[in-house]
């Protein structure tokens, strides 16, 4: 009797087993083989109208079933891109000491998904992405010398074109052979490294960063609305010559003016910056250049708005010389009514 006992416990054992190995193995799958359609990473559960989406409800469940090891297997192996971003995002909330290798073998993974942040959807890859929830942990989540071998590999290998250059520039400043790089980079077609080229001040980059400046309509249709093509690199050369107050930007900073004064729709962090470069000089020219801007903006009935930034931006440096500017132009606080305006200005 008792022999039967036994045989019974170990076959019920052995039930058990199997059953609680297929439900790792379907949990595995419901992670790995999700649908390709469901290819929405929701990183909220509000979709910004106080909804909670499905797709939300799905990821959590999923989530709250998984293990670090199915984690790291769908990073690596699910078909669906945003799965494998929304496995990694979830690594890295945990602090897991798998990020490193995963993010190493992951960094060519240019497959894209769509990000919902409430209301906001904007597409990624996963890579990208996968560098930006590192980067934006409360602390770094690697040591120095893995986020040199990261940022080394994203700047001199080959099939990186995905990835953003300027943040591994930032933090390799004063290596080796950055300049040479950035250059060859720059010159290849890679946007925003500009600013950190400028570092350098080598008369001979002027001329370079000329020609980004005069790319003010690259990817702009003809009211000046983005086309959804790849800008111009001209609000990185801007961010790249304040201060630096060479008489050989100016003609170009000129037809920059001149050009925005034709958009229907403005780049505000163009404007602003275009003040605060003219500004940096800090001479006759830069003050008679924003005198005649306002003259020309109403003249052409757009005024209101960049006398705004003009505002802001001095209202944070203060330099003397253009206080006349302020009162001439009156001090008039900012008025989201002005948006308004300038949207019927052409109707």
């Amino acid at each position: 009797m008792n022999v039967r006992i036994f045989i019974l416990t170990l076959m019920m054992l052995f039930v058990g087993l199997e059953a609680n190995a297929q439900g790792v193995e379907q949990r595995r799958s419901r992670i790995l083989e999700s649908p390709d359609s469901i290819n929405v990473y929701y990183l909220y559960g509000n979709d910004g109208w106080g909804n909670v989406p499905k797709g939300w409800r799905v990821q959590q469940t999923l989530l709250r079933e998984a293990t670090e090891s199915d984690l790291e297997q769908t990073v690596l192996h699910s078909r669906t891109p945003a799965y494998r971003a929304m496995a990694y995002h979830a690594l890295v909330a945990e602090r897991s000491d798998r990020c490193y290798d995963l993010l190493l073998r992951k960094l060519s993974d240019s497959s894209t998904f769509t990000v919902a942040s409430g209301d906001v959807w904007f597409d990624c890859d996963v890579a990208s992405f996968m560098m930006d929830v590192t980067s934006d942990s409360e602390s770094s989540m690697f040591t120095k010398e893995q986020q040199r071998h990261v940022d080394s590999l994203i700047l001199f290998s080959d099939g990186l074109e995905h990835l953003d250059k300027y943040a591994p520039a930032s933090r390799l400043k004063g290596m080796d052979g950055l300049y040479g790089r950035l250059r060859e980079l720059h010159l290849s077609g890679t946007p925003n490294l500009l600013p950190i080229i400028a570092e350098y001040r080598n008369e001979d980059d002027i001329p370079m960063i000329i020609d980004a400046l005069r790319e003010y309509s690259v990817g702009l249709d003809n009211q000046g609305a983005n086309t959804e093509g790849l800008e111009g690199d001209t609000n990185s050369a801007l961010y790249a010559i304040i201060g630096w107050n060479d008489d050989a930007f100016i003609p170009a900073l000129e037809e920059l003016r001149d050009y925005e004064l034709t958009r229907r729709y403005l780049d505000y962090n163009r404007v602003k910056m275009l003040f605060k470069v003219v500004m940096s000089y800090d001479n006759e020219w830069a003050y008679n250049f924003i005198d005649e801007t306002f003259g020309k903006m109403r003249g052409a009935k757009k005024y209101s708005y960049p006398e705004n930034l003009f505002r802001a931006y001095y209202e944070e440096e203060e330099i003397p010389r253009f206080r006349p500017l302020v009162e001439k132009y009156g001090e008039k606080p900012f008025d989201w009514d002005i948006m308004q305006e300038i949207e019927n200005i052409g109707n």
